[in-house]
């Protein structure tokens, strides 16, 4: 402690050189530790920039469509989803599809309307003025639901 030799006959974690079996038993267990971790653990491929994934919103959450826009570091991504917004992600919280996200235009461009100039009827085959089009007699103007009784405010 505080680099001096302790008067205790505890086992201490020392880089000491005059402690040949200390290191040795660190140099077993880091062994040990490192055969259980390498069982259970897979490598993860790589994931290309505008590739479709899967991944986790929140933890142990819903799993959210996207697709990655930019690599931040070796297991580090940015994520966009359909709704404008962006994630960033390790790659032990994505999966890679090939289902292609939905990516909702945020300002859309509204199609000009373009009025149809043709005519719905050819001229040789126009009716002949008919009663329904013509204004009701008595000369008034304004349509028949109207009430003429009603005055304004």
């Amino acid at each position: 402690m505080f680099n001096r030799r302790t008067r205790s006959f505890l086992p201490s974690m020392s880089n000491s050189p005059k402690d040949p079996l200390v290191k040795e038993k660190r140099e077993a267990r880091k062994r040990s530790v490192k055969k259980a971790h390498d069982r259970k653990s897979r490598r993860l491929s790589k994931i290309d920039v505008r590739q479709s994934v899967f991944f986790q919103h929140t933890e142990g959450q819903n799993w959210k469509l996207g697709k990655v826009t930019d690599v931040l570091g070796p297991h580090t991504y940015e994520i966009s989803v359909s709704n404008g917004g962006t994630y960033r992600r390790n790659r032990v919280h994505m999966r890679p599809t090939s289902i292609a996200p939905k990516l909702r235009d945020l300002c859309p461009v509204l199609q000009p309307r373009v009025r149809d100039v043709t005519p719905l009827t050819l001229p040789e085959e126009a009716p002949k003025e008919s009663n329904a089009l013509k204004e009701p007699s008595g000369g008034n103007s304004q349509p028949c639901s109207v009430n003429k009784n009603i005055t304004p405010y």
